[in-house]
């Protein structure tokens, strides 16, 4: 279920926006950075680097409607 939240502009009129965060599981460090390099041709943004942490690497974009992707991709659990 989506959730409501509500902004306050500079007349303090009330404008209610929606947004989602979506996370998904990639095969590969390649598919994640692809579909990465597929949202920024196609308009979208990011706002950091891709983190690798040896067994799970990560890294993320806002698409044009503003929602958040996170990516991640993870070889196997830490010892």
């Amino acid at each position: 279920m989506p959730r409501y939240l509500v902004a306050i502009n500079l007349h303090d009129n009330y404008v209610p926006f929606v947004e989602g965060l979506l996370s998904l599981s990639c095969k590969s460090r390649e598919e994640v950075d692809g579909l990465v390099a597929k949202a920024i041709a196609g308009g979208g943004s990011t706002h950091d680097k891709p983190q690798d942490y040896g067994f799970m690497y990560t890294h993320s974009f806002v698409d044009l409607d503003g929602h958040g992707w996170g990516l991640i991709h993870m070889s196997a659990m830490p010892a």
